[in-house]
């Protein structure tokens, strides 16, 4: 991120992981390969947002798992993580 004023001056950097796995494949990209590079003179834009349907998640599985009930807590975090998804996906749509 460069200075509104001075687009030569950085103020900020935004670093993202390349891919881990080796599908036996010759490139590992980023998410900072889809951004234009500064020399190319292009203003672009990267956004970010965090979904979740877990609240309190935690203290209902905590109580699953006190009373010995596996199945209920596997079921509210398999629930909650496929609806986070599942939201994060629709945001996607909506957002492009």
């Amino acid at each position: 991120m460069y200075s509104p004023e001075d687009k030569q001056i950085p103020i900020a950097k935004f670093f993202t992981l390349r891919q881990q796995l080796d599908l036996d494949q010759d490139n590992f990209i980023a998410m900072s390969d889809f951004i234009a590079p500064a020399e190319t003179g292009i203003t672009d834009y990267i956004g970010a947002f965090a979904v979740s349907a877990g609240f309190k998640q935690d203290d209902l599985c905590k109580k699953y798992v006190e009373d010995g009930d596996e199945y209920n807590n596997i079921m509210v975090k398999t629930l909650t993580d496929r609806l986070a998804e599942a939201f994060a996906e629709y945001l996607h749509v909506k957002v492009r």
